[in-house]
């Protein structure tokens, strides 16, 4: 599977896997620690300490 991040703002990244956009990622001060809140394109919602296990959920399908 590939898997592209591209930076769409600050602290914003667009995840796509395999051309198909799978929905955006985007880092939050959660309790005064930094975590990735991921959006899936069907709305689903996460949050995760690392970029890369956020932008893996949601090319899963998962997200």
């Amino acid at each position: 599977m590939n898997l592209i991040l591209i930076k769409t703002g600050t602290n914003m990244f667009a995840v796509f896997a395999d051309g198909h956009t799978v929905g955006n990622l985007r880092r939050e001060t959660i309790n005064r620690k930094h975590m990735w809140h991921a959006t899936g394109i069907n709305g689903s919602q996460g949050i995760f300490q690392s970029k890369c296990t956020a932008a893996e959920w949601l090319a899963r399908g998962i997200g």
